[in-house]
């Protein structure tokens, strides 16, 4: 039985000041671009996030911040075609967030899923500005850490884009797309075996594979990463990596700071009430069965089981992160669809699910640590966010002193 994918958007009415044929000729050459080369999918979908995280989405990146790198090529090959066909008719910036959603659009086309009817409904929004430099700009603008945990999830896209809990834990399902290479982040591997697929894999993964902590750094500086294998006696291929930014949606970590940086290491609040104790590298699904989960956990466990669910939700946070710094009536406030697209891949399972799910708690904005009674502080003990714990040293809690007395180096690779 063959089911379509359903990508519903609903045409504006009129253009209201973006040529409806400028805007479909826009569409339709990214379009092309991904055709010819589709691993363009994931980079566009990130380069949408750099240029909105800071003070707006304004069509500016620094070339030269290492937390860019990788995408010097998609932007290269934007500028191209923005200067040759697009630039009369719409900002840099409004042209990289119709690109990364024409991506997210094509992603989807590559999901082969068993419901029925997926339906993800994406609308443009324009009006964006660019930046007196436009595309290049200089300085840091906030983009996260991978070392960090979910205080440095909170500090961005919490207090940039003012996210739910939920919606952090919808907007990060973009890492189904893509992965990191060592020899530009210093990180490795994919989020899970479709990296060109908008699927809900990333949260599959996350609830169901065996994590090891592991420096996979080949030099310094270390970069310490959640890497499992999906199949036993496989090849690299088969290995998938979390971060620890993404591991601290499904388990509670916290990350250990040293001199005012993250570490890498992280310790967690152990599930048989043990008190906190440190995620030794190099022990397979130590995090998985012996720390508590986190908050959020009941939204990864949703996203895995309800693909639909996701979808809605992500669309709903995505519009939030590609509208920052301007408000409606600035960003134009109409909303126009991509060309229609009939597409069709196969399925024959379908899934449900009645449960309903709240997002009831709240954490403070501005520049301060995030709090909250379960997962940051307890009684009469507080974590900070600010200079945790040494990761060379014993580190204490309460009474209580621990140690990472394992013989697993911090040198260690994995491959």
């Amino acid at each position: 039985m063959k089911f379509a994918l359903v990508l519903i958007l609903t045409f504006a009415v009129a253009c209201f000041g973006l040529d409806c044929n400028d805007y479909k000729k826009a569409y339709l050459v990214v379009d092309s671009l991904i055709s010819k080369n589709y691993k363009l999918i994931p980079d566009l979908v990130r380069l949408a996030f750099h240029d909105c995280v800071g003070e707006s989405c304004n069509g500016c990146l620094d070339p030269q911040d290492p937390l860019n790198a990788g995408l010097g090529y998609c932007t290269k090959i934007l500028e191209s075609t923005y200067r040759k066909y697009i630039r009369t008719m719409m900002s840099r910036a409004d042209f990289w967030s119709l690109a990364s959603e024409v991506a997210l659009i094509r992603g989807a086309l590559n999901v082969r899923h068993p419901l029925p009817h997926l339906t993800l409904r994406l609308q443009y929004l324009w009006g964006r500005h660019d930046c007196t430099n436009s595309p290049i700009s200089h300085g840091p603008v906030g983009y996260p850490t991978a070392h960090g945990d979910y205080g440095e999830v909170l500090r961005v896209l919490r207090s940039m884009f003012q996210l739910s809990h939920r919606e952090i834990v919808a907007l990060m399902g973009a890492h189904s797309l893509g992965g990191a290479l060592r020899n530009e982040s210093g990180f490795a591997y994919t989020w899970d075996s479709t990296p060109y697929a908008f699927d809900n894999n990333y949260y599959l993964n996350l609830i169901n594979l065996p994590y090891t902590h592991v420096n996979v750094a080949h030099s310094k500086p270390r970069r310490i990463e959640f890497v499992a294998q999906q199949h036993r006696y496989s090849d690299e291929d088969d290995v998938y990596m979390m971060l620890n930014t993404d591991m601290c949606l499904y388990k509670n970590i916290r990350s250990i700071v040293d001199d005012d940086k993250y570490t890498g290491r992280v310790v967690c609040e152990d599930d048989g009430d043990k008190g906190y104790v440190k995620v030794p590298l190099g022990a397979t699904n130590f995090v998985q069965s012996k720390c508590e989960d986190a908050s959020t956990a009941k939204y990864v466990e949703m996203y895995a089981q309800d693909i639909q669910k996701f979808y809605d939700d992500f669309t709903v946070a995505w519009y939030k992160m590609v509208s920052h710094g301007y408000e409606s009536q600035d960003a134009g406030g109409y909303r126009l669809q991509p060309p229609s697209d009939d597409r069709v891949y196969s399925g024959d399972k379908t899934y449900s699910d009645d449960k309903t799910y709240s997002d009831d708690k709240t954490y403070s904005g501005g520049d301060k640590t995030y709090s909250d009674d379960k997962t940051y502080s307890g009684g009469d003990k507080t974590y900070s966010d600010d200079k945790t714990y040494s990761d060379d040293k014993t580190y204490s809690d309460g009474d209580k002193t621990y140690s990472d007395d394992k013989t697993n180096s911090d040198d260690k690779t994995y491959s």
